[in-house]
């Protein structure tokens, strides 16, 4: 199976389309796994007390994880990301921000528009 998609990074003009290729379950896999960790709700964590395994400091699950997805994302949906991504093969073409925007606008106008605005905040910022 061969998915096509786009990074972008609008700051600096850059983009390129990436094309995705390994077997239709390995794309299954990995959506099934991000569509869980989209649907964990934002349950928190009790207050069980614990080391913090950086520093050893006493802290609690709450305050160390947070929420629930938090710890479906970090202990399962990575090593079920890093596992897919090391079975597709990613092949990317550097074709500049513009000639992404007009391949990939129509459909992703939110993404874009966003990330525009984002980048004119930034350069504002440093202009100043």
């Amino acid at each position: 199976m061969k998915n096509w998609t786009f990074c972008t990074n609008c700051y600096r003009h850059l983009g390129g389309i990436i094309l995705e290729e390994a077997p239709w379950y390995i794309f299954a896999i990995r959506e099934a796994s991000l569509w869980v960790c989209d649907h964990i709700p934002a349950i928190p964590l009790p207050p069980i007390p614990m080391k913090d395994p950086n520093d050893g400091e006493d802290t609690t699950w709450r305050d160390y994880y947070g929420e629930l997805n938090h710890l479906w994302r970090l202990y399962i949906d990575m090593g079920i990301s890093d596992w897919t991504n090391s079975k597709i093969k990613f092949t990317q073409v550097k074709v500049g921000y513009n000639k992404v925007r007009e391949i990939f606008f129509k459909g992703n106008e939110e993404h874009f528009l966003e990330d525009e605005e984002i980048a004119e905040e930034l350069r504002k910022e440093h202009e100043e």
